[in-house]
């Protein structure tokens, strides 16, 4: 009975560790150039195009431009456009 109540009270007893708080990917700034890179190569999707966007990240628009004319995604072809004009 002893060597039950310990173990139940060892099981019961949760350590937690505090882990350094991370951003999520898009939500942090210091992926962008990872973003523009991404584009760049044609293996990107929405979120990269969103960071360059909401970073104001003025030097990909020639990248944006050149994806813009090549993708079929019209998802992308909306927000490249809107980045592209609103510079």
């Amino acid at each position: 009975m002893v060597i039950g109540a310990l173990l139940g009270s060892t099981a019961n007893r949760q350590e937690t560790q505090t882990q350094p708080e991370r951003l999520a990917y898009a939500a942090d700034s210091a992926n962008v150039p990872d973003a523009i890179a991404k584009v760049k190569s044609g293996e990107f999707a929405a979120v990269h195009v969103d960071m360059i966007a909401n970073a104001g990240a003025v030097e990909a628009i020639p990248i944006l431009k050149q994806q813009f004319v090549s993708v079929e995604d019209d998802a992308f072809a909306e927000r490249a456009e809107k980045i592209v004009l609103e510079s």
